[in-house]
């Protein structure tokens, strides 16, 4: 599991391709729901406005891989 530590209401940039190993990125509480082109860079960005800790990643899938984002 990966943690990414971001500030509140801070913009936030994610290389998607180095911490997800599927084609589909996703944090739920921030509508964030990205495919990932094979080969390609996958830039997300999105404003960290809610505090707490969130998890990304695939979600679909039980055994996928999966961070945690925590927002202070």
């Amino acid at each position: 599991i990966v943690e990414l530590s971001v500030t509140n209401q801070e913009s936030s940039n994610v290389d998607a391709d180095e911490i997800a190993e599927k084609d589909i990125f996703r944090i739920s509480e921030y509508s964030v729901d990205e495919q990932i082109a094979e080969g390609a860079t996958t830039i997300i960005t999105f404003t960290a406005d809610k505090e707490g800790r969130f998890e990304y990643g695939d979600l679909s899938e039980e055994n996928a891989a999966k961070g945690i984002l925590i927002v202070e």
